[in-house]
């Protein structure tokens, strides 16, 4: 099946002249700043999906990357959807706003997704617009010259007292790719990458041979092993001593397959290991 391919649009570079109003926000916060963020978060979003994604502005900001250039790439990637991002102005510090998804397509079907997307964001950032028309065609070039469907998104307003604080936080982006994402995924049948889980790699581990003076943790088993089977009375510790030379003949002496030539050789190899353990499984 075809990945559904997905094209990103920042709206602006650093350079737009568009910013917060700074009686509102004093650091004047640059409308490409906003814009950006949510498009990095979707972005980034989407790696977790069955999809390809390109991104038609300059992610640096410092190119403002032309309409028409926008409008070529998205459609020589034979884009499934084309989304821009952007952040409204034209409040002048009063208390209006909200978000507004614009379309340009004739076809009824754009229009219905043009209200989808506004209801899948705003029902995450709550930031209504209330404005008469939140859904708007208007023949925006990225819209309009865009070959798949397309639709522009003004994500609040940034001269408005109501709306500016809840777009400078971090908390309104990610609830805004949230719901991008689930308004690309009712609309246009975007799947999360499904990872097929793998048999674990079994560890192979095998026993060291132990004689007098071997350390270490395979003692620590053998001494736990043969005590439990009546052969060790000494102490459970790392080191292989007398105790564990008595304990190691005794067994052989009952098993002599696990000696050197049916006597016991005062060496815990692998036929010891794999007799003890036979033992243990019966």
């Amino acid at each position: 099946m075809k990945k559904i391919r997905i094209c990103i649009d920042e709206g602006h570079g650093l350079s737009s002249y568009k910013s917060c109003l700074k009686s509102l926000d004093p650091n004047q916060t640059k409308e490409w700043w906003l814009n950006d963020r949510v498009a990095d978060k979707l972005e980034s979003a989407l790696k977790d999906y069955d999809c390809e994604v390109i991104r038609t502005d300059d992610t640096t900001g410092k190119t403002d990357v032309s309409l028409s250039k926008r409008v070529l790439k998205a459609n020589n990637f034979e884009a499934d959807v084309f989304i821009s991002i952007h952040h409204n102005g034209g409040i002048n510090g009063g208390s209006g706003g909200g978000t507004t998804v614009f379309y340009c397509s004739s076809k009824a079907e754009r229009k219905k997704q043009a209200q989808a997307l506004y209801d899948a964001v705003v029902k995450q950032t709550k930031l209504v617009g209330n404005r008469s028309s939140k859904i708007v065609k208007k023949g925006f070039t990225v819209i309009k010259k865009t070959t798949m469907p397309a639709f522009l998104i003004e994500n609040g307003f940034m001269d408005s007292k109501v709306d500016l604080p809840i777009i400078l936080s971090e908390a309104h982006a990610d609830k805004t790719v949230v719901g991008i994402i689930n308004f690309l995924t009712t609309e246009f049948a975007l799947q999360k990458t499904v990872v097929e889980e793998k048999e674990p790699v079994q560890q192979s581990y095998e026993l060291k041979t132990l004689k007098r003076g071997s350390t270490g943790n395979d003692v620590t088993i053998f001494e736990s092993i043969l005590k439990k089977l009546g052969y060790y009375g000494g102490e459970i510790d790392i080191n292989f001593g007398p105790a564990c030379v008595k304990a190691c003949n005794d067994f052989q002496q009952q098993y002599p397959e696990c000696g050197t030539n049916g006597k016991p050789d005062s060496s815990w190899g692998p036929a010891c290991w794999k007799k003890v353990l036979s033992i243990l499984k019966a």
